[in-house]
């Protein structure tokens, strides 16, 4: 291991801009100090349910799970909650077999879930349609990414093995079992 000084005059002289600046009374007094800035490049992960591509085709499996390819917004916002974690699934598949709390708020948002629509729309996958296009529903060429996607046993796993624990999904089955969008 070496022990040696690493642009020891930089750092003083930067060291003695930063003081100089801390001691001025004003700020135009401390105009004429020339501040050093860096700027590094460093590798931030991005987490996948921010991705594009997962969000996607996460809209398009769900919506590939209900009867007619096609379910309310409030279903999906509500599908689309429950994939994004452990506690979340189970907390769902809890309420779907009748166990939770008589005070027990139902509604659940996907905050980015309409961007993800529209960037589907865009991209030919799904449509909306209804009154007041609340109902999303997916197009041939969602049809066929839903099957890709089944067809990669890796893909999308978890998400896969969780919506398969549930029968046949439509919007009436999700109105009788959880009271969600029965309005």
């Amino acid at each position: 291991m070496s022990d040696e000084p690493r642009n020891v005059d930089h750092q003083d002289e930067n060291q003695a801009v930063l003081w100089a600046l801390a001691a001025a009374a004003s700020i135009t007094e401390a105009d004429g100090l020339q501040i050093p800035a860096g700027f590094h490049k460093r590798p931030h992960a991005m987490d996948a349910r921010r991705r594009i591509a997962y969000r996607t085709s996460l809209l398009v499996l769900i919506l590939s799970r209900f009867n007619g390819k096609a379910a309310k917004l409030e279903n999906v916002h509500l599908f689309m909650w429950a994939t994004r974690t452990k506690r979340t699934r189970r907390m769902l598949s809890a309420w779907w077999a009748g166990r939770r709390f008589a005070t027990a708020q139902l509604h659940r948002i996907d905050p980015d879930l309409l961007v993800t629509v529209r960037l589907a729309i865009a991209d030919g996958l799904v449509g909306v349609k209804g009154q007041g296009r609340q109902r999303v529903y997916l197009s041939e060429k969602g049809v066929d990414l839903a099957s890709a996607i089944d067809q990669e046993e890796e893909l999308l796993a978890t998400e896969k093995s969780f919506l398969a624990s549930f029968p046949r999904l439509s919007d009436a089955a999700v109105a009788r079992l959880l009271g969600v969008g029965a309005e």
